[in-house]
């Protein structure tokens, strides 16, 4: 469960997480991943008032998370969202399930 989901391995392989590390060690390398946790609450609040957008869309959640995701959003999503989980993935969906994770895409844009 370290991942979030039904691995308890990394989806990541060691030579990946160096490749992350050096990456990371510039110095605004994160930034952008800091400003959008320090505006989440404001996005919240955006999206609970904003007219649901009428386009398709694909939502995909770590396994478990889809009934959550729609407790949270469902006021928002349109029948032109699908929204499926990720079976044996957590936050690392598409790593941790690579076969779902592009054959999914593929089918939703009629691929």
């Amino acid at each position: 469960m370290a991942f979030g989901g039904a691995s308890c391995r990394s989806p990541l392989t060691g030579n990946q997480v160096e490749e992350y590390a050096r990456t990371c060690r510039r110095p605004t390398a994160l930034s952008g991943g800091f400003e959008l946790c320090r505006v989440l609450d404001k996005d919240v609040r955006d999206a609970v008032t904003a007219t649901p957008v009428r386009v398709p869309a694909l939502v995909m959640t770590a396994q478990g998370q889809l009934d959550a995701l729609r407790t949270a959003v469902g006021p928002r999503m349109t029948s032109s969202v699908r929204a499926v989980d990720v079976p044996r993935a957590g936050h690392w969906r598409v790593e941790e399930n690579p076969r779902f994770g592009t054959a999914e895409p593929l089918a939703f844009l009629g691929g």
